[in-house]
């Protein structure tokens, strides 16, 4: 895939689960990579969202804070990690050895360290050429944007169903009220409560305890 079709691939996306593969599986095709980690922050850890090749734990995460954070987060560059490996206190130095990435790309929102791509070079091949280090890049940035764009819309979604649901409970008080005003004098309240509750929500804990 080049640049042109990720764009068209993000049309599809709906999810963040989509919009992992989208970049997985266009690194995987365009770099022929085999082994790909994705990583995104959230409360101040990097959290595995999705991974090819590599054998990592689905709850995998390290400090969103470390010293590899930090370096990317400063220099906004891809990491050769045997270039830092040196630098790294031991036990982050031996989680990122352990993984057997070769590479660490950022990815950025504004300027905000959102996630980390880990990535190795095709077998046969010791490093990436500098096309493929600069579509990782691209990759990195539009990954970070499309997963901003993803939670502006989650959240939008969320709030119009809290109004829709609001909007059905209104709906259901107003018949109850109606249907209050229309009962004699002879008829019990709580038949009409039941009657209601049967009708919206008939599988309730409530609708037993009336019983």
């Amino acid at each position: 895939l080049n640049l042109i079709e990720i764009y068209k691939e993000f049309g599809s996306v709906r999810s963040a689960a989509d919009l992992w593969q989208v970049i997985a599986y266009s690194l995987m095709a365009q770099l022929g990579a085999k082994n790909i980690a994705i990583f995104m922050e959230d409360d101040d850890r990097m959290h595995l969202m999705h991974a090819l090749g590599f054998t990592l734990a689905s709850d995998y995460s390290f400090s969103g804070k470390n010293r590899l954070c930090r370096e990317l987060g400063e220099t906004r560059r891809i990491v050769f990690t045997d270039d830092i490996l040196g630098s790294l206190p031991e036990n982050e130095a031996k989680l990122l050895s352990a993984s057997g990435a070769r590479y660490a790309a950022p990815v950025f929102r504004y300027e905000e360290l959102r996630g980390v791509i880990l990535i190795n070079p095709p077998a046969g091949r010791a490093k990436f050429s500098d096309d493929d280090l600069f579509y990782l890049k691209i990759c990195g940035e539009l990954l970070g944007a499309m997963e901003a764009q993803l939670r502006l819309v989650a959240g939008a979604e969320q709030r119009n169903e809290h109004l829709q649901r609001a909007q059905k409970y209104r709906g259901y008080a107003r018949d109850f009220s109606v249907a209050l005003g229309q009962l004699d004098n002879h008829e019990p309240l709580k038949d009409a409560l039941e009657n209601e509750m049967l009708q919206h929500f008939a599988e309730s804990p409530l609708l037993l305890m009336l019983r």
